[in-house]
């Protein structure tokens, strides 16, 4: 996995519910989180699969929506 400096440390207050969004246009990534935008460049395509977990921690997902 290609993850090296990706760290994005949240305010723990923040951490009950987040609002996710990845918005993902050719090879840029936008990920908003609480309001909060992420964003990083693919440059070597993994595979055609969408993952969504968590490392560290225990969570929890709901209405997952997939559009295009």
């Amino acid at each position: 996995m290609m993850n090296k400096g990706l760290d994005r440390p949240f305010p723990e207050s923040n951490l009950k519910k987040l609002h996710v969004k990845l918005i993902v246009d050719y090879d840029i990534f936008v990920l908003v989180v609480n309001g909060i935008s992420l964003i990083a460049r693919g440059y070597q395509k993994f595979g055609d699969d969408l993952a969504v977990v968590a490392a560290n921690g225990k969570v929890e997902f709901k209405n997952i929506v997939l559009r295009k």
